[in-house]
């Protein structure tokens, strides 16, 4: 008997260290106002590490970008979020911004936005309403994540599939 709790015991022990926390959930961050175009904007070391990059813009014409390296061959997943919340939740899919992702030979996909499917993220334990998702094989090299606002608004771009990896973001320095 004694055997076997011991056992139990260590299962257990076992079971809580290994199973995933918010700590496998995407990381997360926000472009900055700076972060105008993918060119200027922040690179994430590796597109297949599970990010969530939220941006916010203030107007009609705004624009925020990012960059992502792959491999190739590796899987390029990306999702458009908005949070299941007023006011996110409540505008029209023509006044959401525009991401257009463009590969490293220079192939263009625009994301199409439909009807939101929810989605419960629980490591921020945010729920988000996923209005469109791209997935693709990767080229190597860096893609780039142009955003357009038609509006004032806040989205969200999910990336990556590879859980429980600390993902790495470098910014280009700035003289400022």
């Amino acid at each position: 008997m004694k055997r076997i709790l011991a056992l139990a015991s260590s299962v257990a022990l076992a079971l809580a260290v290994l199973t995933p926390t918010a700590a496998s959930a995407h990381t997360p961050f926000t472009l900055l106002e700076t972060d105008t175009t993918a060119a200027v904007g922040p690179l994430i070391a590796d597109g297949t590490v599970t990010f969530a990059v939220k941006a916010s813009f203030k107007k009609a014409g705004d624009t925020k970008g990012f960059r992502a390296t792959y491999k190739k061959g590796d899987q390029v997943n990306v999702e458009y979020l908005v949070a299941d919340k007023k006011p996110d939740r409540s505008i029209r899919a023509a006044a959401l911004p525009t991401l257009t992702v463009t590969s490293p030979s220079g192939k263009i996909s625009t994301l199409k936005l439909s009807k939101g499917k929810k989605y419960y993220e629980k490591g921020t334990k945010t729920k988000y309403l996923v209005l469109s998702k791209f997935m693709a094989v990767a080229e190597e090299g860096t893609f780039s994540f142009d955003i357009t606002a038609t509006g004032k608004a806040t989205m969200t771009v999910s990336l990556g599939k590879n859980y429980g990896v600390k993902g790495k973001i470098s910014r280009i320095a700035t003289d400022n």
